[in-house]
């Protein structure tokens, strides 16, 4: 659910997501005989541009490189062609203006394309989340103890992973936009348009998923006061 654009819009909002959705995500996960011990998020997805973008309404006419249907729904929703692509597609399809812009983090895989960037357009679109999982069958066969101590060092480390990641984040934008890369932030009635335009897909999409869906998503907008 996290990956729903514009519902969450801070690590703090993905907390109160993940205390209803973790439940939920280790009963399907337990179900292929996988133990869920805990889960990190990666920084938010932004645009970045072969041009010069400062704004949402730029994105109308450009083609852009997402990584899931739901990113894909925002870049169609604003006017643009939304491209799926592996990583290793993307220098050449920038290179080759097959795409105009993408959709990651700056801790993603900004520093392997930098050169190839002129712009990022700073709008948080989702927040992806992470699991560390084990197999349940060899995980119940530790100790008791053990399995405890694994699951405090595990919800540990991935709050500091959280944290460090959203670190290097700021960082790096920092560090390409010194490099030559322009930095444009979004204006909060830009995000304001942003959510209030992608809010009737987040109930399409869970309506698509079956009651239970619709259910948590409630509770979800619920917490976050959307």
């Amino acid at each position: 659910m996290s990956a729903l654009p514009f519902l969450v819009h801070s690590i703090d909002d993905m907390n109160k997501l993940m205390s209803i959705v973790r439940p939920l995500a280790e009963r399907d996960f337990a179900k292929k005989g996988v133990t869920a011990l805990g889960w990190f998020a990666y920084p938010p997805q932004v645009f970045w541009f072969r041009g010069n973008v400062s704004n949402l309404a730029d994105v109308k006419n450009r083609k852009i490189r997402v990584t899931s249907a739901e990113q894909g729904e925002v870049i169609k929703s604003f006017g643009g062609t939304p491209v799926q692509l592996g990583s290793a597609d993307v220098p050449a399809a920038l290179e080759r203006g097959i795409v105009d812009g993408i959709l990651t983090a700056s801790a993603g895989g900004i520093l392997a394309w930098k050169e190839l960037l002129k712009s990022s357009y700073g709008m948080g679109v989702n927040y992806p989340v992470g699991f560390i999982i084990v197999n349940t069958e060899r995980f119940k066969k530790l100790p008791s103890e053990l399995q405890t101590k694994m699951r405090e060092m595990v919800t540990k480390t991935m709050a500091d992973q959280t944290a460090e990641l959203q670190r290097e984040d700021i960082e790096l934008r920092k560090k390409f936009g010194a490099e030559g890369i322009t930095m444009y932030d979004a204006k909060a009635e830009e995000m304001t348009q942003a959510e209030s335009a992608m809010k009737p897909y987040w109930d399409t999409w869970a309506k698509a998923r079956g009651p239970e869906a619709v259910k948590v998503l409630e509770e979800v907008r619920k917490a976050l006061g959307r």
